[in-house]
């Protein structure tokens, strides 16, 4: 049997192939090293991929949502939004996460922190058809778990803000019974539309309040916890607030997942080890560690 070993062409398409698959699985769009003996891959530069299922051709419009949902209130229309996100019925551009950034100086050591948001609230529908939709603390909390993703602190919603490329100021409806209905998600989704103007899908913030973890549901339990809705002046319309139980829903409330892993001076790590910690949480945190990550389900 032959047994010489492997020409020196051969070795490097061995290599070369090898390459290609270590690139395809760690989703690394930097160039690698290649040596005679060795392939060196950098860290991954991309954004984290969330675990959302591909949007089916015949899955409902954001406009087709609403007009199914125009008389389902409660826990049933929270049943509908909740299928049709775990069901991948979720614009394309919200699939590529935006890095954000944080640094600080802890025992005379400095830490700088990466996670990724998505570049807008959640949505149902189409990357040209879509509506922006508010839902219960425990739906969105059952979508992030399902997409491998986190609900935002109050920090996180201003470092969101700090760095969006695109700020807009609060569009804001008459506060009346209707805040609570479908219709009223739809008018004011195109109100927002109206302000970005065929503009670029990029990171957006200052247009809805954020549902948020905030070590406050410890002692106000099933409350919905939201925050922001900045005004230009970076200040937010919207300071924590608990006031509303958590099946309370209206126009104004929003959804934004961020990702479980992050990275902490360029090493990768969970998003719950940071915000538990004693120290390190100052990154992410302005209220001491996190003790509950999770709303309750």
């Amino acid at each position: 049997m032959f047994k010489e070993p492997i020409n020196r062409i051969g070795h490097q398409i061995l290599l070369l192939a090898i390459l290609l698959v270590s690139l395809s699985i760690v989703g690394c769009q930097s160039l690698a090293v290649i040596t005679e003996d060795l392939i060196v891959i950098p860290f991954r530069t991309a954004p984290y991929t969330p675990n959302i299922p591909k949007r089916k051709p015949n899955a409902l419009t954001g406009k087709g949502f609403i007009a199914s949902n125009k008389s389902n209130i409660g826990q049933e229309r929270e049943n509908s939004i909740l299928i049709e996100f775990t069901s991948g019925n979720i614009p394309q551009f919200l699939r590529s996460l935006t890095p954000i950034t944080n640094s600080i100086k802890l025992n005379n050591k400095n830490y700088t922190i990466t996670f990724w948001v998505m570049p807008d609230y959640l949505s149902i529908g189409s990357d040209r058809n879509f509506i922006r939709i508010p839902m219960t603390p425990v739906t969105a909390q059952r979508i992030a778990d399902q997409f491998g993703m986190s609900l935002p602190t109050t920090k996180i919603v201003d470092l969101t803000y700090e760095q969006a490329a695109l700020k807009l100021a609060p569009a804001y409806l008459k506060s009346d019974e209707r805040m609570t209905l479908s219709s009223y998600f739809e008018k004011h989704n195109d109100e927002i539309e109206s302000k970005i103007n065929g503009s670029n899908r990029r990171l957006t913030a200052g247009h809805k309040k954020d549902i948020v973890i905030t070590n406050s549901l410890n002692r106000k339990k099933r409350r919905v916890a939201i925050y922001g809705w900045h005004k230009v002046n970076g200040l937010p319309t919207q300071p924590l607030n608990l006031y509303h139980p958590e099946d309370y829903v209206d126009y104004s409330h929003g959804v934004r997942l961020i990702s479980n892993i992050i990275l902490l001076n360029g090493k990768e790590m969970t998003i719950s080890h940071i915000l538990k910690s004693k120290d390190l949480h100052q990154l992410l945190s302005n209220e001491g560690p996190i003790k509950h990550i999770r709303i309750e389900t």
